[in-house]
């Protein structure tokens, strides 16, 4: 049976609670075809929702009250939007019409345009309606619910496997009468069967999609085989390293880690293109690849629903039962999972042992091959990557010169020989293009031929890419400047970004364009709609779009804060926490404009932690003299002891006279023991260059008596029972060493002041190693609050 669902786009909630009826009717084994979960077809959506109702034998109709309402405008005066005339076609045409109304009773139509018409409640009478569609699929030639529907037809798990001489039948039921306001009931016997075995079809045409998908994006035109390390080894081909490890492990774990922009989504989806091919090819050891953006995982039930609604969005129809035992009963099956660190939205590091959990069950049920990538910076060190329980951790290598010409040479000659003229002039711009994004970016930098000046930054790549996009339907829409566009983009992307969005429907946009245009004309605000999603900083996938790369989310993310920043406005800087591409995005955008114009009085009054620390965690990438200030006001300012702690780090950057003020003054006033023994590590520092008799006084009164600790004051800056985001920031600041010693010496105290006793074995590599000998005495110092092992004595600084 053809079940097809008409929804109105009247809000994105609408649209999300559409996708909630499909899918659960697919998983109830009815397949029912709706725009919001295929991709975008050559034809476009208007003609595929015609032909779909013209083909469907059952259509039905979600009736949220403004739909109903649109519908019954659309009846009356013969006119209104498509959604609310495909719906009344069906009303009119098809003898089969059931509608399907939201439990709430705000949303539920007029009584009267429920009057006569088949109708139920959803979710609470889902089970009614699954029975009612089944006994309709009785009435129809053939009798199956699922006949011809789904593209994937695999056991239910746990079935016995039918044989051609025993076919398997299932005993008919009554369905439950259905509400209908006309006191009708619908009577009649649902005639199923086992699901059929045989998958060989199927499968081919999963991957024969999935290499058309790959090829018809012409990846494999600029495609260079990215290489890797593995165990301190260096691995030419770490496509074709992985393919092998596939084919001969059968429990092959892997997990591939790279920076932002190093091509680990480029890997993975060549990964699954050429397991693809070869199964295609019938070679005897190559496992199925089924590909699977751990961004689309968020929020869903579990990893298997996620797996098999993200295959519907190539027109593979399977239910969540159904794949498991697919998986179960198909040993040769390879899950690659890409962005881990999506799935945490970058920061929320309690993803990962919750992912591995769900990924340990699958694979304990069906013994699945895995390959798992996530951005370096995700995990805090090796301890948390082994949390992953690979069985073999490979890290991605940016590319080196021979990579970057093979790059260049699969350009066309126009766009390659003023690349490489670029490149052997600007040794700086080719060190950045190392990493496939800014390759990409760097290449439409050239060829719009913008300038490279001595202050060359990489945010003038995102700067380029981004005008020139929408710049390019720019004349199609006069009366909306380039700067409204740039900035109503950014708006969106930002709302992604603070979300966690893994993408966006194009109905949501199309309301915010209605806000944003709102003189405009229908026709013209869908053409901007279309011109937006079609750009070549999103990706559309069905009635939905996402970013082409999560660093133009993360630059859009960055612009938008920054620009608050200037204005004196912080509250998007207390919306959530930052991470490191952020902070580098920011701090080049505030280098570029300058600092003298910052109001750090409004991040001094700031009534949440959250944006003083945002801000010192920028700032402090460019410790240059016009920077101490900030540093010095918050350290003696700051409401939050997580602030004055960040701060007093910041101020440790600078040597000299200067800053030693400032110093005295915040130990003399802070309350925090914490924070006061850092700043006696800073001071016993910076003793040696002091000169000036007065100054190295001050130093000696407060540095002869080491503080005493209190190990409660190191809860009181991290808050460790709050969340663990200040925690992992220390866990990773304390790898920093001598690099940056006032950023080691707080994580030492901090660490052992909330007994981080996974950090113990770390904090003792680094103060055995140091050649500082405030970081060791800082360490023998922490011992006093922590049972950290024991190093080589050291006699204190003063």
């Amino acid at each position: 049976m053809k079940t097809f669902l008409a929804y109105g786009a009247d809000a994105r909630e609408h649209a999300d609670l559409a996708k909630r009826v499909a899918v659960d009717l697919q998983t109830a084994g009815i397949w029912t075809e709706v725009d919001l979960l295929g991709t975008a077809p050559l034809e476009g959506w208007r003609v595929w929702n015609d032909e779909r109702l013209v083909a469907a034998d059952v259509v039905l109709v979600l009736a949220t009250a403004p739909f109903a309402k649109r519908i019954e405008v659309a009846e009356e005066k013969n006119a209104g939007r498509y959604d609310a005339k495909l719906a009344l076609r069906a009303l009119r045409e098809k003898k089969r019409v059931v509608l399907v109304v939201p439990d709430d009773p705000e949303l539920h139509p007029a009584p009267g345009f429920l009057e006569g018409r088949v109708h139920f409640t959803f979710p609470t009478q889902m089970p009614e309606l699954t029975a009612h569609l089944q006994e309709l699929a009785g009435d129809l030639p053939g009798g199956e619910a699922t006949d011809g529907a789904p593209l994937v037809t695999m056991p239910a798990a746990g079935a016995r496997r039918p044989t051609p001489d025993t076919p398997s039948t299932t005993r008919a039921r009554r369905s439950p009468t259905p509400r209908s306001s006309a006191g009708k009931k619908s009577t009649g016997t649902t005639k199923t069967s086992s699901p059929r075995v045989d998958t060989s079809n199927v499968v081919r045409r999963y991957l024969e999609k999935v290499c058309e998908s790959y090829e018809k994006a012409e990846l494999d035109k600029m495609f260079v085989r990215p290489s890797g390390e593995s165990a301190g080894r260096v691995i030419v081909d770490l496509v074709g390293h992985t393919k092998s490890l596939l084919e001969t492990d059968r429990r092959a774990r892997v997990l591939l880690l790279g920076d932002y922009g190093t091509g680990k989504s480029w890997f993975a989806q060549r990964l699954t293109y050429e397991l693809a091919k070869s199964a295609l090819a019938g070679e005897l050891d190559a496992p199925l690849p089924v590909f699977l953006s751990l961004s689309f995982a968020r929020g869903k039930p579990s990893l298997a629903k996620a797996i098999a609604m993200f295959l519907a969005r190539v027109d593979v129809r399977v239910s969540e039962q159904d794949l498991i035992a697919f998986l179960k009963n198909s040993p040769k099956v390879v899950l690659i999972l890409d962005g881990l660190d999506e799935l945490g939205e970058r920061i929320k590091r309690d993803a990962a042992p919750k992912f591995v959990t769900a990924l340990n069950e699958l694979s304990a049920a069906t013994g699945v091959r895995s390959v798992i990538t996530c951005r370096t910076t995700f995990f805090k060190d090796s301890v948390d990557e082994d949390q992953v329980a690979a069985t073999e951790k490979l890290n991605l290598r940016v590319f080196d010169d021979r990579q970057i010409d093979e790059y260049l040479h699969r350009m066309p000659k126009s766009v390659r020989e003023p690349m490489v003229d670029v490149l052997d002039k600007t040794p700086r711009l080719r060190e950045l293009c190392r990493t496939p994004i800014h390759m990409l970016l760097a290449r439409e930098h050239v060829a719009e031929r913008a300038e490279l000046g001595a202050d060359f930054r990489l945010i003038d790549l995102y700067d380029t890419f981004v005008k020139k996009n929408l710049a390019a339907h720019a004349t199609t829409n006069p009366g909306w400047s380039q700067k409204a566009r740039r900035d109503f983009v950014r708006s969106i992307a930002y709302q992604m970004f603070d979300e966690g969005l893994f993408e966006m429907s194009t109905e949501a946009l199309e309301k915010l364009l209605a806000t944003e245009l709102p003189a405009a004309p229908d026709a013209e605000r869908a053409q901007a709609s279309t011109q937006i999603v079609n750009a070549s900083f999103f990706v559309r996938a069905g009635g939905a779009f996402r970013p082409l790369h999560f660093s133009f989310l993360e630059y859009f993310a960055a612009e938008t804060l920054v620009e608050d920043l200037y204005q004196g406005k912080v509250d998007r800087w207390n919306r959530r926490p930052l991470y490191a591409e952020v902070f580098d995005f920011m701090i080049q955008m505030i280098q570029r404009r300058g600092v003298d114009k910052l109001p750090v009085d409004a991040i001094v009054q700031s009534e949440r932690e959250e944006a003083p620390s945002n801000f010192l965690a920028t700032m402090y990438r460019w410790p240059v003299p016009e920077v101490r200030p900030y540093f010095e006001k918050l350290l003696l300012n700051g409401k939050w002891p997580l602030v004055r702690a960040v701060a007093c780090q910041g101020a440790g950057l600078y040597d000299g006279d200067r800053v030693i003020p400032s110093l005295l003054s915040a130990f003399d006033n802070e309350p925090n023991t914490v924070i006061r023994a850092t700043l006696q590590r800073l001071l016993d520092r910076v003793r040696p260059s002091v000169t000036e008799s007065e100054l190295l006084s001050g130093i000696n009164d407060r540095t002869k008596i080491p503080v005493n600790l209190v190990a409660d004051h190191a809860e009181e800056i991290l808050r460790t029972k709050q969340n663990g985001f200040a925690l992992t920031a220390y866990r990773k600041a304390l790898m920093l060493g001598d690099k940056r010693p006032s950023s080691t010496i707080a994580a030492i105290y901090l660490l052992a002041g909330v007994a981080d006793s996974e950090s113990y074995s770390s904090i003792q590599t680094i103060a055995q190693n140091s050649q500082l000998p405030v970081v060791r005495f800082a360490y023998e110092h922490a011992s006093t609050i922590a049972p950290l092992p024991p190093i080589q004595q050291v006699e204190s600084p003063s």
